[in-house]
């Protein structure tokens, strides 16, 4: 169904303006996600799974992102009951979504999506996922200020 050349083109980024903070931050990430090899794209989704930012191409539309999101949320506060996972990598037929949620001040923010082939690099994945993290939160991963 889909091929490679089929995913390299088309990068948007959408939302309301309050979401112009994560707009100067995360499109360069979110292109820099391409540098690992396979990766078709990927998308931001806010806590209630409404589509902030992608850098995917036109195949993928906007309604169909909002409503996969919508699930995509779900899925992910379901995943998050005890404590939350660090990534989930949901597997297709053709490709994978590995998924990875985005915290601001220690609540969860959104998820970052990203469409992989079954094959792609997982570690690398991890650490470009994290990068992006930190885009997004610069207090991702930082170290806790001493009182």
């Amino acid at each position: 169904m889909f091929s490679d050349s089929s995913f390299r083109s088309g990068r948007t980024l959408i939302g309301p303006a309050p979401v112009q903070e994560l707009a100067a931050s995360v499109p360069p990430a979110l292109q820099a996600l391409r540098d690992i090899e396979g990766v078709y794209g990927s998308f931001i989704l806010d806590a209630a799974g409404k589509l902030l930012a992608r850098d995917l191409p036109g195949i993928f539309e906007d309604h169909t992102l909002n409503e996969s999101g919508e699930r995509i949320s779900r899925l992910w506060t379901v995943l998050s009951e005890s404590a939350p996972p660090e990534h989930a990598l949901l597997e297709f037929a053709e490709y994978s979504l590995f998924l990875r949620g985005l915290f601001s001040r220690g609540t969860l923010a959104g998820c970052l999506c990203v469409v992989v082939p079954p094959t792609v690099n997982l570690l690398a994945l991890r650490l470009a996922a994290k990068w992006v993290a930190r885009a997004f939160d610069p207090s991702e991963g930082a170290a806790p200020a001493s009182a």
